[in-house]
Order: C-alpha cells, then sequence, then structure tokens
C-alpha cells in the first residue's frame, strides 16, 4: 500500500510546530526528513481560512485529517465488502470465487486479506478463522501511520 493516512497525533505535532513558528525544514525533519513539498501540501490541507498572530495562515490539525479521509474514501476498504468477503469465505468459496466475486483481485490480494483478518486458529472446514471486523480494524491501523 503506497499511500499512508497521516495519523491525527501526527497532525497534532506539525500544528504545534507551525504555531510555534517552525520552518517547514523543521517540520519536516520531525516526520522523519519529509520533503518541503510534501510540508506544504499538509499545510494548505489544513488551512482553516484563518491566520496566526505572525500572519501565517493557520493549519488545523483536525480538519487536514477529516479532508484526507474524505479524499482517499474511495481507496478505502469498507467494512460491508469485507461481510462479503467473509460471508464467501465462510461458505467455502475458492480463492477463484473470491476473486470473482469480492473486490479482491488476485490470488496475492485474497491471501493478504485472509492474513490480515486471521486469529491465527483455523475453523472446522481446516481453514484459518477470518473476522471482517478484525481486518477492518488492522486495515485502519495499518493505513493510518
Amino acid at each position: 500500500m503506497a499511500y499512508k493516512i497521516r495519523s491525527l497525533n501526527t497532525r497534532k505535532q506539525i500544528e504545534a510546530a507551525w504555531n510555534e513558528r517552525s520552518s517547514t525544514a523543521e517540520i519536516g525533519d520531525l516526520l522523519g526528513g519529509l520533503g518541503y513539498q510534501s510540508v506544504y501540501r499538509e499545510l494548505r490541507l489544513g488551512e482553516d481560512g484563518t491566520y496566526l498572530s505572525n500572519g501565517k495562515k493557520r493549519y488545523c490539525a483536525d480538519l487536514a485529517f477529516e479532508r484526507d479521509l474524505e479524499a482517499h474514501k474511495a481507496f478505502l476498504i469498507t467494512l460491508d465488502q469485507r461481510k462479503i468477503f467473509q460471508e464467501l469465505y465462510d461458505a467455502g468459496a475458492s480463492y477463484e470465487e473470491l476473486i470473482e466475486k469480492t473486490i479482491f483481485k488476485s490470488t496475492g490480494s485474497v491471501y493478504n486479506e485472509i492474513e490480515l483478518g486471521t486469529d491465527g486458529l483455523y475453523n472446522p472446514n481446516g481453514r484459518k478463522n477470518y473476522s471482517a471486523e478484525l481486518a477492518q480494524q488492522r486495515y485502519m491501523t495499518k493505513i493510518i501511520k
């Protein structure tokens, strides 16, 4: 997964640094060497239309987080999609059927999904247990860095 949504905690750090008059280079260093263009993009994402006392546009971590999630909603796998996968998987569907009937379009993505949602135990059919809720929880933790 290439894109990761910055956590609200990370954005709160950016907000605090920006309010303390840190430069974009300093904020980039705070984020592990992030380039200045990425920092500017992040600052624009959180602009709320007001200004700080030093004349810089205010950055709002909550607003940036909301906007980022909304912008990437189409790329996020939903719990409903995972429940469909679980229903088919629990019914004994083959990987080919799962590929055909769900959003997971390769053997690798089906395998990865099962690994994401397994508790390490096996069901009576000898397949790994899969939980849509567990997969969704782990997925959201994984994409929000």
